[in-house]
């Protein structure tokens, strides 16, 4: 029983666990990222932890890690999310895709997406007017809103251009009218308090 368990733990932490993942870190490629990204979950999960250690592959299974986060396994649509960094997220071209996917995902990773989109220093006109879109067709929970204006706000701070906006000054218009007392009401005090609408 003693000799059993040794080489139990041996086997599981010792020197033969590191010598199996030796060789299987060897095996990794884009080849076999592709086979497990096309595998069942427990596979899918492998191969996005392993993008997650070797960046250079990310470009080469981006709309597929995209696609994976409005999965409906929530260890794997929160494990593709965490890939998203904010060097990606701050190509302007990159940000309305990655916003669109709320249409699709889990409540609370669409929550994720949105506090990404406040983390990134510059968000482009487009991503602002698709996540108020979203938020008028009630993609995005009411909760949310303030969050999208806290987004709106810090691109005020750093492109006083926004304010002249003319698809974004429309959705706030839109939005004042809201049937929605809370929703109006909280569209009008951020107008007033950011001096938005002359």
């Amino acid at each position: 029983a003693v000799f059993t368990c040794y080489t139990l733990w041996h086997t599981v932490y010792g020197e033969t666990k590191t010598y199996i993942d030796g060789l299987l870190q060897d095996r990794i490629n884009p080849t076999y990222i592709a086979r497990l990204i096309n595998g069942n979950s427990r596979q899918q999960l492998f191969a996005l932890e392993n993008i997650r250690y070797r960046n250079e592959y990310f470009p080469e299974f981006e709309s597929r890690i995209l696609d994976f986060i409005t999965s409906e396994d929530k260890n794997i649509a929160e494990k593709s999310l965490s890939l998203i960094t904010s060097e990606y997220l701050s190509d302007p071209k990159k940000q309305p895709g990655f916003v669109g996917l709320i249409k699709n995902a889990r409540p609370a990773i669409k929550y994720e997406i949105i506090y990404k989109m406040q983390s990134v220093d510059d968000v482009s006109p487009d991503a602002i007017v698709l996540l108020l879109d979203l938020f008028y067709t009630g993609d995005i929970s009411q909760g949310a809103l303030n969050h999208i204006f806290r987004i709106v706000e810090k691109q005020m701070a750093t492109d006083k251009s926004i304010k002249e906006n003319k698809p974004i000054e429309e959705r706030l218009e839109k939005l004042v009218s809201h049937p929605d007392p809370y929703t109006s009401r909280l569209t009008k005090n951020f107008i007033e308090n950011t001096s938005w609408l002359r």
